[in-house]
């Protein structure tokens, strides 16, 4: 009965040390890995950018997995301008998911997630005066 209950009890730690560690609890890369990503993918970023301030697009979302992206849980097309730039960010710089909020001023770009769903890569600020609205944000 000892050997159950200490084996409950690590878990316990296990699961509260990996909450409280976020990114970090399965040794993802931390900020100078994303600082070589933006530097990598400047290009790529900046273009992606300037094209999603220009859409009309409230909220979109391109996501590995998908080969369309996903507005209001609908699929359609990627559009042929910024297919090859999704290509190569999704691809071939290992990015996970791009999403744009234009309700939220942000446009992120996802490099790594935790087993908790805590969501770590770079986040683009649509307004320069105001911080990106994202949960557990370090600068």
């Amino acid at each position: 009965m000892k050997q159950a209950q200490r084996l409950i009890a690590v878990l316990c730690i296990l699961l509260i040390a990996g909450s409280l560690f976020g990114c970090r609890a399965k040794n993802m890369p931390g900020k100078d890995v994303a600082e070589e990503h933006l530097q990598q993918d400047l290009e790529d970023l900046q273009f992606l950018v300037g094209w999603l301030e220009k859409s009309d697009y409230p909220y979109i979302v391109f996501d590995r997995k998908e080969s369309t992206a996903l507005i209001k849980f609908e699929h359609i097309p990627i559009p042929e301008e910024i297919r090859p730039v999704i290509k190569r960010l999704l691809e071939e710089s290992y990015c996970i998911e791009i999403a744009y909020d234009r309700e939220d001023h942000t446009i992120s770009f996802e490099y790594w997630r935790s087993s908790h769903d805590q969501d770590c890569g770079i986040v683009y600020s649509l307004d320069d005066t105001m911080l990106p609205d994202v949960g557990y944000m370090t600068q």
